[in-house]
């Protein structure tokens, strides 16, 4: 999976890209109206598309650096070309249509910071219905004299309005849509964290949190703990009365652990019948000792022993056998994992049901 920071990287490339292709093809576009400038003799036209391809064609060559400005210009100057032609060429030319595509371009930007690119899209609208009267009717806006002429100005206004409206309702749709997405990837990763049996952390979960802490382990005070329970017989339990009714006992199991550690600790499945646990330190200052945790995980492994399993019409119950070590004796993870599984399994040899904490 691709980090933030990769993501953002590669957002930025395919902006870039596109944003190049569209300012190359408005160089190209410009170049061709200069040939035909020179063809048609328009002097005006044909000096100020100079200026214009002089615009694009540095905003080609700043375009990597500075997106936002290279961008900017680009529109600046298309909506003063585009003024320009209309005027000078009049509403016949077709120049005007070329103001629709580039106010939607300004309103939907993706930049974080587009107040800028919002009221250029609100002065090249304004522009248009003005060329609109000025130059296609030929009349002032503020002349109404029938109520045809106000539903000339009525509609026109508003269908730009309407323009405007749609790109915040847009917005607001891919706003929902990120928030949407969110909370997909969140119950994804729910899923890919959370053991779907026992409702504890995954193997991989707490690895991640073991991780962060090793960084830091040299440096910490060494009052936490990592200990290693695993259920006594579970073998049998299976074998005698089948795997479901192990995963009953499992999902039991887990209850207590999750209901007897404190709100500090830690406890995630870690393969099969194996627990492992990370007990931390309540408060700053706190130190947790080997007494402490005896009496932690004797508590639980007295409610694991006294717990009546029932499944179907068969009760049980079993025991769990905890092994653990303090980081106060160790500089990493790995070596304090190793250690506590090595302490678990000496208390499996000294009879199982025992708490072995060195």
């Amino acid at each position: 999976m691709k980090s933030y920071s990769e993501i953002k990287d590669l957002s930025q490339y395919i902006k870039a890209s596109f944003y190049f292709w569209l300012i190359l093809a408005g160089f190209v576009v410009h170049v061709t109206f200069e040939f035909i400038f020179i063809y048609s003799g328009n002097k005006l036209m044909m000096f100020y598309n100079i200026v214009s391809i002089t615009v694009f064609g540095g905003a080609l060559k700043f375009l990597h650096k500075h997106q936002k400005i290279a961008l900017l210009a680009c529109c600046i100057e298309a909506t003063i070309f585009l003024t320009i032609a209309t005027i000078n060429l009049g509403w016949s030319a077709g120049f005007q249509a070329w103001f629709v595509p580039f106010i939607f371009l300004s309103i939907t930007v993706p930049f974080k910071k587009r107040g800028i690119f919002y009221a250029l899209g609100i002065i090249q609208s304004i522009i248009y219905i003005y060329l609109y009267f000025s130059t296609n009717l030929k009349i002032s806006i503020f002349q109404i004299n029938s109520i045809d002429d106000f539903l000339t100005r009525f509609n026109i206004i508003v269908a730009f309005m309407l323009i405007f409206f749609i790109e915040r309702v847009l917005q607001i749709s891919k706003a929902m849509e990120v928030i949407f997405l969110q909370k997909e990837i969140h119950e994804i990763e729910n899923i890919a964290n959370i053991d779907e049996l026992t409702g504890l952390i995954t193997r991989r979960q707490m690895n991640d949190i073991l991780n962060k802490i090793d960084m830091s382990l040299k440096k910490d005070s060494g009052n936490f703990y990592l200990i290693f329970g695993d259920i006594d017989h579970f073998k049998v339990v299976n074998d005698t009365y089948g795997h479901k009714c192990g995963d009953v006992a499992l999902a039991e199991i887990s209850a207590i652990l999750k209901n007897e550690c404190r709100s500090n600790d830690i406890v995630s499945r870690w393969g099969g019948e194996e627990f492992l646990i990370l007990l931390q330190s309540n408060r700053v200052g706190e130190k947790l000792n080997k007494n402490k945790v005896e009496k932690i995980l004797n508590r639980i492994r007295k409610k694991v022993e006294e717990k009546v399993i029932e499944y179907n019409d068969i009760k049980f119950s079993v025991t769990i056998t905890f092994g653990g070590v303090c980081s106060a004796n160790f500089s990493n993870i790995p070596n304090m994992i190793q250690a506590a599984d090595k302490q678990m399994y000496i208390g499996k040899k000294n009879g199982r049901n025992q708490v072995v904490i060195k």
